[in-house]
């Protein structure tokens, strides 16, 4: 067996472990690509043995530079997540904030959960092999919740909570916030710059437009898109 070949073996096998599945890398990446992206993994990989052990967490655990961890104690991480570089991940709410097997959270992406000091959030859940792009913001003051094998494009914006303003003769920043809880079902794609307003519950297996605003329940199976995202069709649909 060549060199080229082992190293791809190595890799591919390595890969499939961690994932829980088989992985197979295309034969277009050269040797020198795979073993330059193999250096940064196992870099990634140090840093998350030495970080993630103040933290509950799975092995293996990667992560980038430059990542803000804030209320360790409510972190919760599965194996073989990734934190990519930039990222903020706040734990303190009643839930946490937990992240499943297999999943990863974009570079400069920012979860939390609680803003102030006078009402705790509820918390961030993800299940397993769940891909949050970069630049995410996911507020989970109302709780957040984010099925398996779900993937979700660069800039996504899921909002739990919503101010009220109903009095006009009191300062919005003083009439409170309500507590209005997000669900992302199993096996969706949410495409780029999408944001999910408070108290939505999107279904298994939905599709969601880039740049769509989703401010109503969504059944499961469907591709949905637009200001406020409405249904196109079903994905079974001919």
């Amino acid at each position: 067996m060549s060199l080229n070949r082992m190293v791809r073996a190595l890799l591919e096998r390595l890969a499939s472990r961690i994932k829980g599945a088989r992985y197979e890398i295309s034969e277009k990446i050269r040797i020198r690509d795979l073993v330059e992206i193999a250096i940064h993994r196992g870099l990634m990989l140090i840093r998350g043995f030495f970080r993630g052990m103040r933290l509950q967490v799975g092995f293996p655990f990667f992560m980038e530079k430059s990542i803000v961890l804030r209320g360790r104690s409510h972190i919760k991480l599965g194996k073989g997540v990734t934190i990519y570089r930039g990222a903020e991940l706040h734990g303190l709410a009643e839930n946490g904030l937990r992240i499943g097997d297999g999943s990863s959270v974009g570079a400069y992406s920012i979860l939390r959960s609680t803003l102030v000091l006078n009402d705790i959030g509820v918390g961030i859940e993800f299940g397993k092999n769940v891909g949050i792009g970069p630049f995410a913001f996911i507020g989970g003051f109302g709780g957040v919740q984010i099925g398996d094998n779900t993937i979700i494009g660069h800039a996504l914006s899921i909002h739990s909570d919503n101010h009220r303003f109903r009095d006009a003769d009191v300062m919005i920043r003083n009439q409170g916030v309500d507590k209005q809880a997000v669900i992302v079902g199993k096996n969706c794609w949410l495409g780029s710059h999408v944001t999910v307003l408070g108290g939505v519950s999107i279904g298994e297996g939905c599709v969601i437009g880039a740049g769509s605003v989703v401010t109503k329940d969504l059944p499961p199976g469907v591709v949905a898109a637009g200001i406020p995202c409405r249904i196109i069709k079903g994905r079974k649909d001919k």
